[in-house]
């Protein structure tokens, strides 16, 4: 789900495998942690024929538009009619993003102060800008009269659109808010503490949920699906918290869902309100929106293409098409591709955002109802459609006919979503990041505090080792204990044992094994901080935490050439710490010798 998956997909591309060294960049991870939030917002299966049904989720109120290339930006509302134009000038590429329920805002990177900004405002005709006029380095979505937002090194907090701060989220009970959603629905917002527990806060800042959860997804007819990993279950949950009715999970880590008219998708089965299993999803299915009136859509795992299917998993039509636009009212907007932007023949790794497109309107019985040749753009609204046609874009109704005579030489919309859905907003997050909108489903902490961070892996040491890894231990237990299928008796090795600490700081540890028997005689401990909060010399502050830390431990200490040695003879073992490398050694006292003539 959105914020257990994040997590361990950055997790995992930290985790080094012996053959490689990585060396991460924060501007690269800011990126990739963008970019796998879209991913992960990109599973939640939500459908609404009506934006009645879309009331509990922000909306979508102006796009960002220029009349002319290279001119400044206005925004236009989703009715079509002009709020204002050429009033926003927007540097290095990047677009203002929507409008989320009246307030925008712009991105940009500061070259002096090498640090990324984002600024609000509000989508009036003379915009004014909303809090710290140096901006944020990271913010959600306005939605109950607020906006979580981070200032550099600061925690999350909440500011109205006057700017006014209304509250932060200081510690609860001892622990860190790490991550919020970036939007509440039916009132509530999901959190993730700095241990990776997952609770919900109202609109006060309150907590009324606590973090005991793995994984979360976001509330809607009162419920929300949750998952508690010691039990292996799915569990429903309504808005206090109390636990209406659980599903097994049986191991599966599968994207968000929410209920609509009393159905959602849990892994493979339709389930409704009950927890009752009213159907099998077809094994041919990959991804599958919720159901209205009856009818969902559905990928097909070996095509890739789109289809309709009835409740009872019937397919509806032999006809498949390459993408799913979105939906205003009855109809279903699909498309196949034809050619890309230059004039070639379209292939797969042309992205979609640059090919033209037969649009199709079909019906629920999968009838097509019209069709509108060579767009590029097409976006559904939630009564309107946004379409590119002959280099100009323009407002049409749902049929294609212009609602004016107004044309734009751009708009900004999110023209290709990674999975179909009823909610223009969910469409909105599920953007291709292409577009620059740098809106996610989660807002991160800039603050964290180093000397816990660190001790939250370094209290893991032993008087013979670190967690369940020890001196002396052969190949043999490690293949036990460890569930590696083979371990030399000689030389480096790595285990890729990872020591989980708070706030995404982590180690991954290698051994160095002595025959004849593959003896650990010393553990090296490798840091990995590229994906901590904070803006400014991170690795400085861990470096400087370490060496606090290990001169606590009552060790006998000397430097040289920047690298620490730690002497005792309370345990086992002497420590070297090494900055450069961000490696501890655990060096054996009763192998040291050998060590030294194997090495």
């Amino acid at each position: 789900m959105i914020f257990e998956e994040t997590m361990r997909s950055i997790l995992l591309e930290n985790q080094p495998c012996s053959s490689r060294k990585f060396y991460v960049e924060k501007r690269y991870w800011k990126c990739r942690f963008l970019l796998v939030l879209s991913l992960c917002i990109a599973a939640i299966f939500i459908s609404s024929c009506s934006s009645d049904n879309d009331a509990t989720f922000p909306k979508i109120t102006h796009l960002a538009f220029q009349t002319e290339e290279n001119g400044k930006w206005g925004m236009i509302g989703v009715d079509g009619k002009v709020l204002f134009e050429d009033k926003i000038e927007y540097k290095w590429g990047m677009r203002p993003s929507c409008a989320i329920n009246g307030i925008f805002r712009t991105w940009e990177f500061d070259q002096i102060q090498r640090i990324e900004k984002i600024k609000y405002y509000t989508a009036t005709e003379e915009p004014q800008q909303v809090g710290l006029v140096d901006g944020y380095k990271d913010g959600g979505i306005y939605s109950e009269g607020i906006i979580p937002v981070v200032a550099h090194e600061g925690r999350i907090h909440y500011i109205n659109n006057a700017g006014d701060t209304v509250f932060c989220l200081n510690p609860y009970k001892g622990k860190e808010f790490h991550l919020v959603s970036s939007y509440f629905t039916e009132q509530r917002a999901c959190f993730a503490t700095e241990d990776y527990k997952l609770g919900y806060i109202d609109p006060k800042g309150n907590v009324v949920i606590e973090p005991i959860y793995d994984a979360a997804s976001p509330f809607h007819e009162g419920k929300a699906i949750v998952y508690k990993r010691e039990k292996d279950k799915f569990i429903v949950i309504d808005v206090n918290g109390h636990e209406l009715f659980e599903i097994g999970a049986n191991g599966a880590r599968l994207g968000n869902t929410i209920f609509y008219n009393g159905y959602c998708v849990i892994g493979n089965f339709l389930c409704n309100d009950k927890g009752e299993r009213i159907q099998r999803m077809p094994a041919k299915a990959d991804k599958v929106s919720f159901f209205s009136d009856g009818i969902a859509l559905f990928q097909d795992k070996e095509t890739k293409r789109w289809q309709q299917m009835d409740i009872s998993g019937n397919i509806i039509g032999d006809y498949q098409y390459d993408r799913v636009l979105g939906f205003v009212d009855e109809l279903t907007f699909v498309a196949n591709t034809l050619i890309n932007t230059k004039g070639e023949e379209d292939d797969d790794e042309t992205q979609d955002e640059d090919k033209y497109m037969n649009v199709y309107a079909i019906d629920k019985n999968g009838k097509v109802c019209n069709q509108i040749d060579n767009l590029l753009r097409f976006y559904p609204l939630y009564e309107n459609i946004v379409m590119s046609e002959n280099g100009r874009y323009y407002f049409a109704d749902k049929n294609g006919n212009p609602i004016n005579n107004d044309s734009f030489h751009f708009v900004n919309v999110p023209a290709y979503t990674y999975f179909p859905s009823f909610s223009k907003f969910i469409s909105y997050l599920n953007s291709s990041p292409l577009y620059g909108e740098h809106y996610s489903g989660t807002v991160r902490t800039s603050y964290f505090d180093e000397y816990r961070t660190v001790a939250s892996i370094l209290d893991q040491l032993t008087d013979s080792g670190i967690g369940k890894l020890k001196l002396g231990q052969t190949a043999a237990d490690l293949i036990k204990e460890f569930g590696v299928n083979h371990v030399p008796t000689k030389g480096d090795f790595n285990l890729g044992y990872m020591l989980q600490g708070i706030n995404w700081f982590h180690a991954v540890c290698t051994v160095a094994l002595l025959p004849p028997e593959g003896e650990v005689a010393a553990i090296g401990i490798h840091f990995y901080s590229s994906s901590l909060p904070g803006d400014e010399n991170i690795s400085e502050r861990i470096s400087n935490a370490i060496i606090t830390y290990l001169d606590q431990l009552g060790f006998d200490k000397y430097e040289n050439n920047g690298i620490f040695y730690y002497f005792t003879n309370q345990r086992s073992y002497s420590l070297i710490y090494n900055p450069a490398h961000s490696r501890i050694s655990l060096m054996s006292n009763y192998r040291r010798d050998d060590l030294d003539l194997i090495y």
